[in-house]
């Protein structure tokens, strides 16, 4: 009398969530916020074994964890934080292609999304649409990019379908879309994996884009009036044999060309790359398992033929005992900002190590020139970034990072930046876990060597934990707490906000 079921579950919840803040920062006292509840809703359909339909209402993500933190002081582009909400990471790898067309974290704070993905046969598809309560845009350029946002909700859609052809080859095509009140942004293009043998593959990808922004704020913001469009192009070939690799690869992406749901932070660039890498392989009897050598070069222009970065980067890579990896690199090479050559001599580590099961050490560093990005200037950098994690038993894991990089110009030290991160989980028994994170960022800066004086020095604590407990397969409850604190001239260390929140889920399932 079994029958089977029918693939669908569907999820409501219900969140109480309480934000204080200190309005009259740092005087005032902490003003108790409203607390107020919020009705959402999500589900999922197995349409068939290969077809799985999502869509969400007012989706909430507070317990979903904090992104790792990274230092953003003298850095020329936007950086890339990795999705993590559920709703966004059924099927991802169908729209991962080798432009970053698809980013699904530009849909900030979704109302509602429904999303598609599946595979028959040969022919794989994914569909998503999404009405957005943010527009976060990411304005890019040649020498930099940077977000803005428009104050109004934005439609997206993203339209994906590969085909398998042969054994080992596809083709696909990808449709983007995101428009507002007199804003849009579409996107269509097409790519290609192709197995040429065994051991030789090429990666292809055209994509058109056209964007308009509203009059307004695009002359404010210094971008193209009226609507726009533009090109980009990546070609890769790519020979990965046991003993020898090699490779090439040609990007070009127009001046105005905008992908507005993905992230593409540089454009204006037309990029050539070559390298070759000869591999060495030992075995478990021998001090090591892997040496490999390589060799990569790079030169990238703008479309009026102008430099704007070389590099010819040679690496040796130790793979040995206890899963340990140490990788020496030497970059040689020039990068034009604000239409000054520096040229640049670093060197760069990165390693590992596993001495047992449950413990791993890495670190990563850095030596060597660099560009005073404020000052347009030749700066020497020291980077250095260990990280620890260790799984005690079933129960415990800890995870501690640190990233610590001074800059110094002809005048002494610039600043001395320091971001501290720590992740521990204690899972009590298969019902309930809790969560803590910890950040702590201390920028130091020297006034007297700035033309304009920012702040000479800031600190800020951000602290996330998490309660998790399923009440039964169906339902779990969350209860979370999160604040932020700020330091700055005159100011200590204080606190600015605080949150509170419960979320309670149950899931139906037939």
């Amino acid at each position: 009398g079994a029958s089977p079921g029918r693939n669908i579950e569907i999820n409501p919840a219900v969140v109480m969530n309480r934000t204080d803040r200190r309005e009259d920062f740092p005087q005032g006292g902490l003003e108790q916020g409203e607390t107020k509840p919020d009705l959402g809703l999500s589900g999922r359909w197995g349409i068939t074994p290969n077809i799985m339909a999502n869509a969400a209402v007012n989706p909430d993500f507070s317990q979903v964890e904090a992104d790792v933190a990274q230092l953003e002081v003298n850095r020329r582009f936007a950086l890339y934080y990795p999705e993590k909400r559920p709703l966004f990471l059924e099927g991802a790898d169908l729209f991962i292609t080798p432009l970053a067309a698809v980013y699904t974290r530009t849909l900030a704070d979704p109302a509602w999304g429904v999303k598609l993905t599946g595979k028959e046969g040969g022919n794989a598809f994914g569909f998503l649409v999404s009405e957005d309560e943010m527009t976060n845009l990411l304005l890019p350029a040649n020498q930099g990019s940077r977000l803005e946002f428009l104050e109004q909700n934005a439609l997206s859609t993203v339209l994906r379908y590969r085909r398998d052809v042969g054994r080992r080859s596809t083709a696909g095509f990808l449709v983007t879309d995101r428009r507002g009140k007199d804003y849009s942004s579409s996107l269509i293009g097409a790519d290609g994996h192709i197995q040429l043998s065994s051991v030789d593959k090429l990666r292809l990808q055209f994509l058109y884009s056209q964007t308009h922004y509203p009059d307004a704020w695009a002359e404010l913001q210094g971008q193209p009036l009226g609507a726009f469009s533009d090109l980009a192009l990546s070609v890769f070939y790519i020979h990965e044999a046991r003993d020898w690799n090699w490779w090439a690869k040609y990007e070009d992406l127009g001046r105005n060309f905008r992908a507005d749901v993905g992230f593409i932070p540089r454009v204006d660039l037309k990029t050539k790359e070559a390298g070759g890498r000869r591999i060495f392989w030992g075995d478990s009897s021998k001090w090591f398992r892997k040496w490999v050598f390589t060799l990569n070069g790079s030169v990238s222009h703008d479309h009026n033929g102008n430099l704007t970065d070389r590099a010819l980067e040679a690496s040796c890579e130790y793979n040995g005992p206890y899963q340990s990896i140490l990788n020496l690199g030497l970059v040689v090479g020039r990068e034009v900002w604000t239409g000054i050559p520096f040229d640049q001599e670093y060197i760069q580590i990165e390693s590992s190590i596993r001495p047992s099961g449950s413990i791993l050490f890495t670190l990563k560093g850095k030596y060597g020139d660099a560009v005073d990005y404020t000052g347009s200037r030749p700066a020497d950098t020291v980077q250095v970034q260990p990280g620890f994690s260790w799984f005690l038993g079933r129960h415990l894991q800890i995870g501690l990072d640190h990233a610590l990089e001074y800059l110094d110009v002809a005048g002494g030290r610039l600043y001395r930046a320091g971001l501290s991160q720590a992740r521990i989980v204690y899972q009590f028994n298969v019902r309930t876990f809790v969560r803590a994170i910890v950040q702590y960022l201390d920028l130091d800066r020297n006034l007297g060597l700035y033309a304009a004086e920012p702040d000479p020095f800031r600190r800020q604590l951000f602290t996330q934990f998490l309660f998790s407990y399923k009440i039964n397969p169906q339902t779990l409850v969350f209860l979370g707490y999160s604040d932020n604190h700020f330091g700055r001239p005159g100011i200590d260390l204080t606190q600015r906000d605080r949150t509170f929140f419960v979320k309670v889920s149950y899931a139906w399932i037939r």
